[in-house]
């Protein structure tokens, strides 16, 4: 009634005290909005595919099924902007938002159950506000703008990431390889 929103750390909840909020009750109760998020990577997930996949067994193994595979894309996109306040630039792809997207290869014909098998070899790009800042080298092309970007190994393939930007202070003009 007061509009709680929560976010959830499964598997730092499960290694820390080997349970986990009870977001069964949480939706029963009313509370619609919970993003699922890493906290931490020394108990929990490295990465939010990592964490998705933890959600996804929990809410099959402990919560009946109740956290379906597009309920679960909704907790790490619109759910998670709004419980930030950020609903109105991000979480959803609609005019006069920013323009944040992940691009997975994935297989499948249901694109919510495609990214809970999804792992970090299969992001093909990353875009922040529009602008290409991460994927694989046949998407580069959708980079060329973007100066400081560098090529890199990751999860056996060579990828591009641009992240030297001269407007952010914090940066310094750094390349990835500074």
């Amino acid at each position: 009634a007061a509009g709680m929103k929560l976010i959830w750390s499964p598997k730092s909840n499960l290694f820390l005290y080997n349970d986990t909020t009870r977001i069964d009750q949480a939706l029963l109760a009313g509370v619609n909005t919970i993003a699922l998020a890493p906290d931490w990577s020394l108990g929990g997930s490295v990465n939010q595919l990592d964490e998705l996949r933890v959600a996804q067994s929990v809410g099959q193994n402990k919560f009946s099924g109740m956290l379906t595979a597009q309920r679960l894309f909704s907790m790490v996109t619109l759910d998670a902007a709004r419980a930030l306040g950020v609903d109105s630039m991000l979480g959803s792809l609609e005019v006069g938002k920013r323009a944040d997207v992940v691009l997975l290869r994935v297989n499948g014909s249901d694109p919510y159950s495609a990214l809970l098998t999804a792992s970090p070899r299969d992001v093909d790009l990353v875009m922040v506000d529009g602008k290409a800042l991460y994927g694989t080298l046949e998407l580069k092309t959708s980079a060329p703008s973007i100066p400081g970007c560098e090529e890199l190994s990751l999860c056996g393939q060579t990828k591009f990431v641009c992240v030297a930007e001269s407007s952010t202070q914090n940066k310094l003009n750094q390349t990835y390889a500074e």
